[in-house]
């Protein structure tokens, strides 16, 4: 990495600076920069950086808030292959169990990340809470005499998700 720092020019220059850091590290110092929080020295804290492919934890003790903040870092940083991209992976094997046939008939581009389809899918991930029973109605024009209407509507042409579902 430092090789393609320095053929990039970056660091070059006195006025730049360059460190590494790991993930759950940055996603700390990203949150704390917006501020909001009231840090108090001693405390500690445990970041939970919820990515695409992964999700990255780590705990750290505030050592130092002023005039800059300072924390170190408690236990070793942890992650597993279980961010978004393995949330929408089990969601296509759903759709695949509940729509059958009906599923393989499918194009590509109507089911890929960002189609209209996988956007719906996306609001649906981030309003989920775990509390209490939803419903998301999912923009699908499929084909499938079989297809289970507790799971699909055939005249507004949508998946039907429910909290159970996620």
């Amino acid at each position: 990495m430092r090789d393609a720092i320095q053929k990039s020019g970056i660091g070059s220059s006195s006025l730049h600076r360059v460190w590494s850091t790991t993930e759950p590290e940055a996603a700390a110092l990203a949150v704390f920069d917006k501020g909001g929080f009231n840090l108090e020295a001693r405390e500690g804290i445990l970041v939970c950086d919820c990515g695409g492919g992964t999700v990255d934890i780590a705990t750290y003790y505030v050592t130092d808030i002023a005039p800059t903040l300072y924390f170190q870092q408690v236990t070793t940083a942890v992650g597993a292959k279980c961010g978004g991209a393995a949330i929408d992976s089990r969601f296509y094997q759903l759709l695949a169990t509940k729509l059958g046939e009906a599923f393989d008939g499918l194009l590509l581009s109507n089911i890929r990340p960002g189609s209209r389809f996988m956007d719906y899918f996306e609001a649906a991930k981030h309003t989920f809470d775990g509390e209490g029973e939803k419903t998301w109605y999912l923009p699908l024009n499929i084909d499938g005499t079989e297809v289970d209407p507790a799971f699909f509507d055939r005249r507004r042409r949508c998946i039907i998700l429910r909290s159970q579902d996620l």
